[in-house]
């Protein structure tokens, strides 16, 4: 399995992903957009603000977009602000309840993540390469599962 840091695992900024810029998968309205949290050092999380940095796109009537763990300062939009398919809004940082830096996504019915009523649901990708269970293939159209991963090459 490829590594996912340089050298020193230790360190968020020795990670591919630490400040990757994130892009609005969807076309709506900015809900919720929150920069201020601290980027953590590797091993520690935050269980208090789960999400950490985050914005949520509410994208259709009862639709939402979540995207979490961004980096510190890196927020571009705010409540309000309408965005675009493939706008940033954002870089990949290690704040909230996070092993590492990475991207949270979710699709959900609700704004809050941490409603019990909220429904999650499946997200479609589409020409990717998916690694499960150690072994990498390319994804014409697909969803992912829990613990899987989009990978970079074969």
């Amino acid at each position: 399995m490829p590594l996912t840091y340089r050298q020193d695992a230790s360190r968020p900024g020795e990670y591919f992903a630490f400040g990757s810029p994130i892009y609005s998968p969807v076309e709506g309205e900015v809900v919720r957009a929150v920069g201020r949290r601290n980027d953590l050092p590797i091993g520690k999380s935050d269980t208090k603000y789960l999400e950490g940095n985050h914005v949520v796109i509410k994208f259709d009537k009862d639709k939402f977009a979540l995207l979490a763990h961004l980096q510190q300062k890196s927020v571009t939009v705010k409540v309000g602000d309408r965005v675009q398919v493939g706008q940033l809004i954002g870089r990949c940082g290690n704040s909230g309840n996070t092993s590492e830096p990475h991207l949270h996504i979710q699709l959900m019915s609700q704004s809050e993540v941490s409603n019990q009523s909220t429904v999650t649901y499946p997200i479609v990708f589409k020409n990717f390469v998916l690694r499960r269970w150690g072994k990498s293939q390319f994804i014409e159209k697909g969803v992912l599962r829990r613990r899987d991963e989009i990978d970079n090459e074969i």
